[in-house]
């Protein structure tokens, strides 16, 4: 889940309770994610400019591998985003044999 407080990831068990997987991932305030098909998360802020504002802050874009067992920020993230509106995240299609 991502917000205000930050980004954690939860496990959903089917009919069991959810479980926390992680603690807190990072404390910056989480405005989108999108996953790829490589278990990377991406999560990123935006700035007050995306909301109507006249804030030039940048963004961020932090990417963390997330497997079954593990979670790690790459290394680089967060990553500087001068003014981010919105994520798109395209997985990456195999080569094919000629």
């Amino acid at each position: 889940m991502g917000g205000v407080g930050g980004l954690q990831v939860f496990h959903f068990n089917g009919a069991n309770s959810i479980t926390g997987f992680t603690s807190l991932l990072t404390a910056d305030s989480i405005s989108g994610m999108s996953w790829d098909n490589s278990n990377h998360l991406y999560a990123f802020t935006l700035t007050g400019a995306a909301y109507g504002s006249n804030s030039v802050s940048p963004g961020k874009l932090h990417v963390f591998s997330v497997t079954n067992t593990t979670a790690s920020e790459a290394p680089g993230s967060p990553y500087t985003i001068p003014t981010p509106v919105a994520i798109a995240v395209q997985p990456a299609v195999a080569a094919q044999p000629d």
